[in-house]
């Protein structure tokens, strides 16, 4: 197995993105983050006129934004029914309509762009785990419909092999609205199009402090200092010392994928026949998905502890073969981890704090949600006016005895792993 993101091995193919001089004294907007909440941020604030400057300590794409599962998908991970509870109805109404709008969002700018990321509106499938987990998805058909308007189709354990080619699950609901596609390409797709809008983006460059001078922030870089009159942090999963108060509520958590060499259409469609995105019910959950080239890309989490590439890519592959047999002489060809990031409401928060604005907390649906709340947060940072119900969220709440070392999360692995067993 090559230690390598799937999604990158063909980046010598891709245009090559453009290397600032040099570093300006002022801009308007400083963004630190390359993923898709800064590169999104930075295209539409460079579009509307705005001077943009974005610091990626890594490469464009390297963390979360070019190394996830590729799924485009509607919702949060907080389920609406919670949503309700905190928020009542129309507001929860109102975030759901606006989650579905991120995926046309990431439709719309992926045509607009010209962005070559094998996009597809693929669907999304939720397999159910255990028996049981089928009477609560034909529970939450009914639910969305009747709540939120929203059709889910409910696909029965006998109908199930038509979707899947496993033995391992009991039924399932699709939402055929979700799409998938190459994250990576997606990702540096945004940052070409940010660039030809009038962008800096400085890759290999991390920020080491914030300071005020007057109305300005002092943006402090490996490279020299910038000026700026606004600042957005969107460094998500990857959030360090320099914003504290930030850090102390988003949690970084290990995600790990593999994925298999090609295996030609009929083998790669007798595992998924219609090449949908999927999911299980499961607390310690699985995704999976065919690339565009036949190869099997399998994720999850490998271990509530750090491990390396290796050890998750065999942990992985196990897990795999246990589910798909038919792929147990497939030779897995790449494995690479990397961090999502949890919110403790699972919530995904834009806001203000300490002199500069915030975007984050995806919590496993980043493509879409930090593509679309990128732009809405540049509208903020423009003074447009623009509203949305995931401005009028609750702040992210800190986590006790927190950080930024996430010390808890084997005590939660195996809290969700009983779960697994036991319900």
């Amino acid at each position: 197995m090559k230690e390598q993101v799937l999604w990158s091995i063909d980046a010598d193919s891709m245009p090559p993105l453009e290397a600032p001089h040099a570093l300006p004294d002022h801009v308007d907007v400083a963004v630190i983050g390359g993923g898709l909440t800064g590169l999104s941020a930075a295209l539409s604030l460079a579009r509307g006129g705005a001077s943009v400057a974005l610091f990626e300590r890594e490469t464009i794409g390297w963390g979360a934004s070019g190394r996830n599962g590729g799924q485009v998908s509607v919702g949060a991970k907080r389920r609406p029914e919670s949503w309700v509870r905190e928020y009542g109805h129309e507001m929860a109404v109102a975030l759901w309509s606006a989650s579905v709008g991120s995926v046309a969002h990431v439709e719309s700018l992926i045509e607009r762009e010209g962005i070559d990321c094998h996009y597809r509106r693929a669907g999304l499938l939720a397999v159910a785990w255990r028996p049981e987990h089928f009477g609560h998805q034909a529970a939450h058909q009914k639910y969305m419909a009747d709540t939120f308007g929203y059709h889910l189709e409910l696909i029965p354990p006998l109908s199930l092999a038509a979707e899947i080619g496993s033995d391992g699950y009991h039924g399932a609901l699709l939402d055929e609205f979700a799409g998938s596609l190459d994250p990576y390409r997606f990702t540096r797709g945004v940052a070409a199009a940010a660039q030809r809008a009038g962008a800096a983006l400085f890759e290999g460059t991390e920020v080491t402090a914030l300071t005020r001078i007057g109305s300005d922030h002092q943006v402090v870089t490996g490279r020299g200092t910038v000026r700026a009159a606004e600042v957005l942090v969107a460094t998500n999963g990857y959030t360090g010392p320099v914003t504290p108060w930030l850090q102390r509520r988003l949690v970084p958590v290990g995600s790990h994928i593999i994925a298999t060499e090609p295996l030609g259409r009929e083998l790669a469609e007798s595992c998924l026949p219609r090449r949908r995105v999927v999911y299980d019910t499961k607390k310690t959950l699985f995704y999976f998905t065919l690339s565009a080239d036949d190869r099997m890309v399998f994720g999850g989490r490998a271990s509530w502890t750090q491990v390396d590439a290796q050890r998750s890519g065999a942990i992985m592959h196990r897990h795999m073969v246990r589910l798909f047999p038919q792929l147990a002489m497939a030779r897995i060809e790449y494995t690479w981890t990397g961090n999502v990031c949890f919110t403790r409401d699972f919530d995904p928060h834009i806001g203000y704090r300490d002199g500069y604005h915030f975007c984050a907390g995806y919590c496993g649906h980043g493509v879409a949600l930090a593509t679309y709340l990128g732009a809405l947060v540049a509208g903020r940072l423009r003074g447009d006016g623009a509203d949305s119900p995931f401005f009028h969220l609750k702040d992210p709440p800190p986590i006790p005895l927190y950080d930024g070392r996430p010390w808890f999360l084997p005590l939660a692995g195996g809290f969700y792993r009983a779960h697994d067993l036991l319900k």
